[in-house]
């Protein structure tokens, strides 16, 4: 088939795009198809309409490319793409929306609080709340950890909150549960099957960008050494996850467990494609290689088709 392959953009996660984007592109290759690569700035100049792909697999992460921007704007054009549509990825990207979602649906998560830019004199009523503390301080809107910090005391978190708001306007404070960082990488069907759970073990401090995407910062355990009930509870909690948000073809749901209890963090609808990636980790596990995962997504996609 005729694909393109979308990538680059404007937020945080350009990089992290460009790499996710070299890698499917190589991969489509190898799988036979004819892929043309483009930046989203090209969509302006009319790219996307000269190339009359038969699909675009959407490589963006954060920003407009995940936020249900550029999927809007496939939809008007009458443009196939792969990954959820606009509802979903405007619901998994704004964390304070998902949040809400997880809890109505009744999945387990910890404890948040949202703040604006213009809602600083609320700071003093979350201080005051001792249960918090520490709190992990996250931009509402973004991925790949960015912007993301533990603080442990109120002076810290006015830093925290500083950093957080030059990248977003809104920011979610979480309350910190420590515990094993687990990921649980999900492909579409009926029901939408659930990947062997990878752990995430950070050679020092939290699993940040720069643990996230620096080769060998961070361990990766695959599959997870979980008992058989926790990778059961743990699929269970993903595939709901999942159907809640409304996710297609693709997603990733990120856990911790603490104490014998499962912490719902938040659901990927675009999740990383490099070297580092936990999905194609994942994957692999599971006995399907990078190529067959490239496929399994296009095929999920043409099927709406």
């Amino acid at each position: 088939m005729r694909l393109m392959v979308i990538r680059g953009g404007d937020s945080p996660e350009r990089e992290v795009s460009l790499c996710t984007g070299a890698a499917v592109a190589k991969g489509l290759r190898e799988l036979g198809h004819e892929v043309i690569e483009c930046d989203i700035d090209a969509l302006a100049s009319g790219a996307l309409q000269k190339a009359a792909p038969d699909l675009v697999f959407n490589a963006l992460h954060g920003g407009k490319g995940e936020n249900g921007i550029i999927q809007g704007a496939f939809e008007v054009m009458g443009i196939l793409y792969t990954g959820s549509g606009v509802c979903a990825s405007a619901m998994a990207m704004n964390k304070i929306v998902s949040k809400r979602l997880f809890q109505a649906a009744g999945l387990e998560t910890p404890k948040w609080y949202a703040l604006t830019k213009f809602q600083y004199k609320r700071i003093a009523d979350f201080c005051s709340n001792s249960e918090f503390w520490p709190v992990v301080v996250k931009p509402a809107g973004l991925g790949s950890t960015i912007g993301i910090s533990i603080a442990e005391d109120e002076r810290a978190l006015e830093a925290a909150l500083e950093q957080a708001f030059e990248l977003d306007e809104a920011v979610l404070l979480e309350q910190y549960v420590g515990g094993r960082e687990v990921t649980v990488a999900l492909l579409d069907g009926t029901p939408p099957e659930a990947l062997p759970a990878v752990e995430v073990v950070p050679n020092k401090g939290f699993y940040d960008y720069q643990a996230k995407y620096t080769k060998g910062a961070t361990k990766y355990i695959v599959p997870a050494e979980l008992s058989e009930d926790t990778k059961r509870a743990l699929a269970q909690a993903a595939i709901k996850a999942f159907e809640v948000i409304g996710c297609r073809d693709i997603a990733r749901a990120d856990f911790i467990i603490s104490k014998d209890r499962i912490w719902l963090l938040e659901i990927n609808t675009l999740p990383g494609m490099t070297e580092t990636s936990l999905l194609p980790k994942a994957a692999a596990a599971a006995g399907i290689s990078f190529n067959e995962l490239l496929e399994r997504i296009v095929d999920s996609a043409m099927l709406r088709g």
